[in-house]
């Protein structure tokens, strides 16, 4: 079955403008993975850019920030840590959320390749 056209305007603009649609939202997906990527890497294991802030955050008192690895509880805060975690919670969610949308993309262009081929 093929899109409703428009009086006026010929199909091929139209399916041009739902292609550049689907290119926008894969786009946006992908930069909302990157940006929640980069949070979760430095909630997770501490890494740049935001590492260095999550470690000033957690870090116990009398205890350099740049001492803390991932595995070094004794060293953290722990009232800090469970306020840092549950900081982190929407960016999980988020972060899977734009996952299942890319692999939903990704099939979509799959089956479309094979029915236009």
């Amino acid at each position: 079955m093929s899109p409703p056209s428009l009086p006026g305007i010929p199909d091929t603009i139209l399916a041009t403008t739902r292609q550049v649609e689907w290119q926008w939202r894969s786009f946006f997906c992908l930069v909302v993975q990157a940006v929640t990527g980069l949070v979760l890497a430095g909630t997770d294991i501490l890494y740049p850019p935001f590492g260095s802030w999550i470690a000033h955050w957690i870090a116990a008192p009398n205890v350099d920030p740049s001492a803390l690895t991932p595995l070094t509880r004794n060293l953290m805060n722990q009232d800090a840590y469970a306020v840092m975690r549950s900081f982190r919670a929407p960016f999980v969610e988020v972060h899977e959320l734009a996952f299942y949308g890319i692999a939903v993309v990704v099939v979509l262009h799959v089956i479309a390749v094979i029915v236009t081929e």
